[in-house]
Parts: structure tokens; sequence; C-alpha cells
């Protein structure tokens, strides 16, 4: 009864995902909604209705993937007017779809550009051949408000420019009727709405355009709870999807290396469900983020990465990412005959950069206020019922080159984390008393310096090691836990010529609260007295007794001819 209960929901969710099908459709078929062009650049040349008509078809086969053609068309004094658009998908491997499109007229106004000029309310039909087929046909009407798309250029260069203050859909209707019931409400709008999008066919083929949005609106919800039909086990249903002020320009060149970018950023995001019955007592979710950017530059061929990877580097083949956010919160609450479930996380200020070029791999974030709150059912058999996490500030930096070269190559590899606590249920599995301080953990990794890549170190055979003539410096180690810390500085050089290693080394190293922690962990029972006898007697090794009872420092040198040597004591 269960799976029969989620094969049906997961159909109802088909249904509303077959509206979001006819969205992308009919994006493809406008060029997608445009951006408010600060003035309209004069055109460059005439175009006529029919080499506008002629590039619609050929955008709606989807780069050959589809079959489109009108139903008919009307040659008038001033322009075309289009019947309406027909188009066939068609794989093989599934059975064919239709998706007809409601008609427009091409208008030239005498200025050299088209005017293309859609009827208030729009109409779009999906229809599948299959006739056991969960969803025979689909209908819904697209109302425009202000809708305003003007084509302009050359043929072999034409750009769309595309607006309009309100978009939404209407009237949805499905084959078999019965599979939508009449009190699900549902909404999907666009406002404040503009695009750009430039089709230049000319050598190097490129695509390139823009697309704001004001507000994006999609909902889903269920009025009075039905008694039969597809959502029938639902007592509850209330979706709802918001973004405002979307703004992004992508574009892509057909050269040698084919080159996307894209860059994207919206103010707000918004998803909120809630849902109950089933096999739920109720679900309750809730996700947001602020201020979200992401951006791409990418130039790649994987085929010329597999046969000649730093070739294909060196040659200029790129990718780079960037992406942040002020905030991303994420909040769900789960109840179930099993029990409640509540899972809640955050992430304050982020950002996040990848490169991946000729003279490297790099890798940067930095984060601020993480978070996650884990609330689970009682179980006899989970000794806790809450797991929680807080990370003030992390950061890692990444700085590894990749090209063979005679001269010195720059490298580093920074990483923090600070501020970290863990839930007080997870300390009392092994400290009920609370005898170990409950301090924020910290660590602190900074090494930086040069290295000679003398070969192509996606192409070793056996066990050689690219790098030579290495030089690090360890800036920073520090490490703080339970009541412990733990820093260091050195450096390193590194002289090897064959097999051998041959360098030197040095390591400044100061400990306290060591002693501290292992006297509570034998009183705790948790480390056996000889074991911690054994601790001390191998720190003794390396480390002395300076500046109190509880701070050890420690000076090791690693000499040329292999040679160790602890606080001026030669070890080995």
């Amino acid at each position: 009864m269960a799976n029969a209960s989620n094969n049906r929901f997961k159909r109802g969710r088909a249904k509303s995902a077959a509206l979001f099908l006819f969205w992308g459709h009919f994006m493809k078929f406008t060029s997608a909604a445009i951006a408010t062009c600060l003035a309209a650049t004069p055109a460059l040349a005439d175009l006529a209705a029919e080499q506008v008509l002629a590039d619609q078809l050929n955008l709606l086969t989807f780069g050959g993937h589809a079959d489109a053609s009108t139903t008919a068309t009307i040659p008038g004094p001033s322009g075309l007017k289009v019947e309406g658009y027909v188009i066939r998908i068609d794989d093989g491997d599934e059975d064919p779809v239709e998706i007809h499109l409601g008609g427009v007229q091409l208008h030239e106004p005498g200025d050299g550009t088209v005017h293309i000029i859609y009827p208030n309310a729009f109409p779009i039909t999906v229809r599948t051949a299959d006739p056991d087929a969960d969803l025979e046909e689909m209908t819904v009407t697209v109302l425009f408000d202000g809708m305003s798309h003007t084509v302009s250029g050359d043929p072999d260069d034409i750009r769309h420019a595309i607006s309009f203050r309100r978009m939404e859909f209407d009237d949805l209707t499905m084959v078999p009727d019965t599979d939508l019931p009449e009190n699900l409400d549902t909404e999907f709008s666009l406002t404040d709405t503009a695009a750009i999008i430039q089709l230049s066919d000319r050598s190097p083929l490129r695509r390139d355009g823009s697309l704001d949005i004001g507000n994006l609106i999609l909902r889903m919800a269920l009025t009075d709870p039905p008694t039969e039909g597809e959502f029938s086990d639902l007592t509850e249903l209330d979706a709802q999807i918001e973004l405002s002020n979307l703004r992004s320009q992508f574009g892509y060149a057909e050269t040698t290396i084919p080159e996307y970018t894209l860059d994207l950023s919206f103010d707000h995001f918004l998803w909120k469900q809630l849902m109950s019955g089933g096999d739920l007592d109720r679900m309750d979710l809730a996700m947001a983020a602020q201020n979200f950017a992401l951006a791409f530059d990418v130039a790649m061929s994987f085929e010329d990465l597999e046969d000649d990877f730093i070739g294909a580097l060196a040659s200029g083949q790129r990718l780079t990412a960037q992406t942040s956010y002020d905030s991303m919160s994420m909040d769900m609450a789960v109840d179930a005959p099993d029990g409640a479930f509540r899972s809640v996380s955050e992430a304050g200020q982020t950002t996040a950069d990848l490169a991946f070029d000729r003279t490297g791999f790099k890798m940067a974030m930095e984060s601020y206020d993480n978070s996650a709150v884990i609330d689970i059912p009682a179980d006899p058999f989970i000794p806790f019922s809450n797991l929680s996490y807080q990370i003030a500030y992390n950061m890692l930096d990444f700085d590894l080159p990749l090209q063979p070269g005679d001269a010195p190559q720059p490298f580093k590899l920074k990483f923090a984390l600070s501020g970290v606590e863990m839930a007080e249920d997870i300390w009392s599995l092994f400290d009920p008393t609370g005898l170990l301080p409950r301090d924020p953990a910290e660590l602190n990794l900074d090494i930086e310096g040069t290295t000679v890549i003398e070969t192509d170190p996606f192409e070793q055979t056996n066990n050689d090691v690219p790098f030579r003539n290495t030089k690090a410096q360890l800036k920073d180690l520090r490490i703080s836990l339970a009541g412990t810390e733990l820093t260091a500085t050195g450096d390193a050089e590194d002289f090897s010529t064959g097999d051998e290693f041959a360098g030197n080394a040095t390591l400044n190293a100061r400990l306290t609260g060591v002693n501290t922690l292992l006297d509570t962990l034998v009183g705790m029972g948790l480390l056996p007295e000889d074991q911690a006898m054994g601790a001390r007697m191998m720190i003794g090794m390396v480390a002395r007794q300076t500046e109190g009872e509880d701070t050890l420092t420690s000076t090791i040198e690693v000499n040329q001819d292999g040679s160790v040597i602890a606080n001026g004591q030669r070890i080995r």
C-alpha cells in the first residue's frame, strides 16, 4: 500500500515537473526572457519576416534534436502571420512527443527590424503518442502583460530583445483530466523580465546573451484535501519557490576549443514546502540563500586532456569558477510514526574560487559562521538524541604548479579551522562528568615554498618524483584541542638528485597542556597509567620542559647526511 501511495505521489510530482518542461521549451522558443536594454541599437541591416521565421524554426529544433514546422503562414503587406508551430521530438528510444505552440505576428515596421507580436494568451500543448502513458496530453495558456520582442541585425548575426512586465501560466488541463484535482492551486509567474540573445553564425559561431528576472514564483497548494485521485493520500500540501533579482550573462564561442562563460547572481532564493499524508505525518522544509553569485569560464577539450593533459593546459585550455553568498540555510522537520526528526543548518558569508590552467591548480575557499543541529527520535540503541556543531571560521588556499620548467615555481597550502564546537551529547559519550575542557578547537596550517618541476607530473611511469630543489617554509602550525595547544614553525630544503633523499630541515615546536590532558584521561579511565607513562617518555625524548611544568619545547634538525638532532642531542 505504501509503494502504491509513493508511486502516485511520484506521478503527481512528474506532472508538476511538466510545467518546467513547458517553460523550458517556451523560453527556447522566445530566446528566453530579456534584459532591459538601455537603448535600442540601430539595425546594421534589414531583416525580413521570412528570415526571422527561418531563425525561429532553427532554434526550435533544439540543436537538431527535434523537427520544427508551422501549421500555416499568411503573408501580409507588412510581415507574416504564423498560425502556429509544431515541434516533434523523436529520439527513437521512446514514443514521439509533439509540442504545439500558438501563433504570432511577424511585423516589419520599416526600420530594418522585425517585431514578434504575441497574443495576450499564448497556448502550449504537449501530446504523447503512447496510449498507456500516465499523462497523454497537457495544455497550458501563457498570459503576457507588456510583452515586447524585437529582432534586429543580419540573417547570420541576429539579436533578440525581449521584455515583459509579467508572464504567468493559466488554465492548466491534463488528459486524463482526473489526474489533476480541482482544489490544486498552481502558480508560475515571472515579473519585470528582460533578456538579450545574440545569435551569430559568423566565424567563430557565437551565442551570447543576458537574462534578468525581477521575481519568479512557483507555487502548488491543496486548498482542501481530495478524497480520490492522484493526491488523495495527501492531507496537506503547500510548496513554493521564490527567486528575486536574478541577473545573468552567458556566452558560447565555437572556437577550436569551445568556450563557455556564465556570470549569474540573485538577491534572494526561498523554497518552502509543507506536506502531510501518505507515509509522513508531516514534513516542513525551508531552504534559503541570500546574495548568491556564480561565474565560470571554461575552454577545455576532454579528448585533448586525455591525450596530453599538460600540453592541453599549456595551449591555453582552462577552467575558472567563482561562487559566493552572504548566507544559506536549511530547516527540515519531519514527523513520522517512529518519532520526530529535525535538521537545521546555516552558513554565513562564503566565497570559493577554482582555477585550472597553464599556471597550475588553484583552489581557495573561505566561510564564516557554519553550524548544524540534528535532533533525532529517542532510540534505546542510540546513546544520543542531538548532533550539532559550530565552525566560526574555515578556509583553504591551495596552489600547485603543474607545468615542467627549469625555473623554481611557487606553491602553497593554507588551511584553517577556528571556533569548532560540538554538541554536549557527543562529549558526554566519553566525558559525562565534564572533566575535559570544552574550549572551541582550532587548527591552522600555513606552508609556502618553491619547487622545480622536471617532468610531467601526470606521465610518471615509476616512483620517480617530478619535483626537485624544493624549498618549503612552515610559517605556522597551530592545533588547539581539549586544553592542549601545539604550535610550530620550520623550513626544509630538498637537494635530491636521484632516488636517494638529500636535504635538511628544521622544526621548532611548543606544546602546552599535554601532561594535564594525560592525567585527566587516566583519571577518567580512558587511558591506562602505563600507556600514559610511555607517552610521557616518548615526548621526553624529543622535547624538554620549559616555562612551567606543562610547557614543552623542541627543536628538531634533519641534516643532509641523514642525521636527526633533537634539542642538540643526536637521536639518529
